[in-house]
This record gives C-alpha cells, sequence and structure tokens, in this order.
C-alpha cells in the first residue's frame, strides 16, 4: 500500500509568511534562493510520538472492529490538512479533530531565503534550513532546530530540545525539561528552562539564563552583561583571551572559581563584559577560552 501524500505549489517571487500548525509528526522547512513555494503533505507513522502511537494503535483495533473507516484515517488527515497561500501568507493546519489529528503527518515546506516562520507544533519535531527572518516556534514534546535567522528567534517548548543556530536578532527561549543549544548570542536574549542544560557557543550581547537544576555553559564570552542562575546546576564561563571582564561568582554549597589574569590597575572604562554567576549547589568557574 503506497504512503498518503500529497503536493501543493505556489508561485512567489520573494519571502513569504510561513504560518504552520502541526498536531504530530515532522514538520521540515527548507529556505532555499529557489523561487516558489512547494508543500508535500504525507503519512508519517515513524515520526509520531509516544502518545500518538498509542492512539493509533487504538484506532487500529477500533479500525478492526469498525470497518475501513478508521484504516483510511492516513489518507484522510492527508486530504483535509489545509494548505493555501494568499497575500504572501502559507497557511499549513492539520486536522486537530478525532481521530485525524493523531494521524502523524511529515510536513515539508520549501521557500524563498529570508521568509518569516511561525509554527505550533505539538508533538512534531520542527526543523528549519537555510536563513528565516524571524522565527517564532511553540512546541510541545517536540524538537525544535532552527539553523539560523536574520531576525529574532522566540522558541516556547514544554520538554523537546532547542537548538538555533546564528541569529541577528535576539533569542528567547523557555523550555520545560529540554535543553537549549545556542550558537550565537548577538543581540538581548533570554532563555529559561525549568531542568534543561543551556549551552551557549558564543556571547556578544547581553543574555539572562536560568535554569532550575540544568548547567549552563559559555564557551567563549566577549561582550555583554550576563546574568547567569541555576538552582542546583553547574555553571562555566570562557572568556576569550584578552577581553576585560568584570567577574561576580557565588554558589550555596559548591565552589566559586574564576581562572582569569588579574589586572591591579583600574581601568578608565568599565569593562564591555560583566559576568554574574550564581548557583544554589553547584561550582561556578569562570576561565580562559582557547585562543
Amino acid at each position: 500500500m503506497s504512503t498518503p501524500s500529497r503536493v501543493e505549489s505556489f508561485e512567489a517571487g520573494s519571502p513569504v509568511h510561513l504560518d504552520l500548525t502541526a498536531t504530530s509528526g515532522r514538520v521540515e522547512v527548507r529556505l532555499t534562493d529557489e523561487p516558489g513555494v512547494h508543500v508535500e503533505v504525507r503519512h508519517a507513522p515513524d515520526a509520531g510520538s509516544a502518545w500518538a502511537e498509542g492512539l493509533a494503535g487504538l484506532l487500529s483495533w477500533v479500525g478492526g472492529q469498525l470497518g475501513e473507516q478508521a484504516a483510511e484515517a492516513p489518507a484522510e488527515a492527508v486530504r483535509r490538512t489545509r494548505v493555501e497561500l494568499a497575500a504572501g501568507r502559507l497557511v499549513v493546519r492539520t486536522p486537530t479533530t478525532a481521530p485525524l489529528r493523531a494521524v502523524p503527518l511529515g510536513i515539508t515546506v520549501l521557500a524563498p531565503e529570508g521568509s518569516r516562520i511561525t509554527a505550533q507544533t505539538g508533538s512534531a519535531a520542527f526543523t528549519a534550513t537555510g536563513t528565516a527572518d524571524a522565527v517564532e516556534v511553540t512546541a510541545g514534546s517536540g524538537t525544535v532546530d532552527v539553523a539560523g535567522a536574520t531576525g529574532g528567534v522566540q522558541v516556547t517548548a514544554n520538554n523537546g530540545t532547542v537548538r538555533i543556530g546564528p541569529t541577528g536578532g535576539g533569542v528567547r527561549a523557555r523550555t520545560g525539561s529540554g535543553e537549549v543549544d545556542v550558537a550565537a548570542v548577538a543581540a538581548p536574549s533570554t532563555i529559561t528552562t525549568s531542568g534543561g542544560d543551556v549551552h551557549l557557543a558564543s556571547v556578544g550581547a547581553d543574555v539572562l539564563v536560568r535554569t532550575g537544576s540544568g548547567a549552563i555553559t559559555v564557551a567563549e564570552a566577549t561582550a555583554g552583561k550576563l546574568e547567569l542562575t541555576t538552582g542546583s546546576g553547574a555553571l562555566s564561563v570562557l572568556v576569550r583571551p584578552g577581553t576585560p571582564a568584570e567577574v561576580d561568582l557565588s554558589s550555596g554549597s559548591g565552589a566559586a572559581t574564576a581562572e582569569l589574569p588579574l589586572s591591579g590597575t583600574r581601568p578608565d572604562t568599565a569593562p564591555g563584559l560583566r559576568v554574574r554567576g550564581r548557583s544554589g549547589s553547584g561550582d561556578v568557574r569562570v576561565g580562559l577560552a582557547r585562543s
């Protein structure tokens, strides 16, 4: 039996607004320098969440009891997914009523680079490659992976992992237990997690990070005011060699160490990098990054 699928294509010579909603499965956005917008909707049973798979199994049993109606749910879910482009806005909506909302669907969107993305993904995984404008994603348990954006990126997730590439604007990320990995902080940003680890590869602007029990790691800091707080996790910040920094560290029951060259002369101007690190019980350390 072939996998139910459909493809819709639209003319577009410039970036568009991608407004995407999926309850289960996988959403993939590919931004390229090619004109036009193309959308593929397909049944993706391998991309379903544990909840959706359990419900799908129940539907299969019901289908065996009630006939072919439930067995035709994947094809019906594909057919009833809304796909339309008007006034520069692409809308994709998977079915929201039972039993079709439990059918995992794979949504693939090809659109021009510089397109704006707004997505609500439920338990579906979300991936965006290429360079977007601004990105806003609200996810349930699915992972979120954004390759890059010229504007800001905002992500809210319950417990999925969040990965964000280079951005021209700030990052605002909030998760429950999911980890957050950000390639570069180039504008004021805020990251909050209940229990997930936070890793920032490069920081050159103000950033506020708070986590309940996760670890906080900054691979290289060059500028900005870093306000980093974790309830019980470890905290590590590496400073680019030669960068003047002001450091304020404390830990309730762990060690707090600053392994930076000290100067006995007060600088004429305030340092461009200020690090304030707090942990309830984890070790807190600031050191030098490798040159």
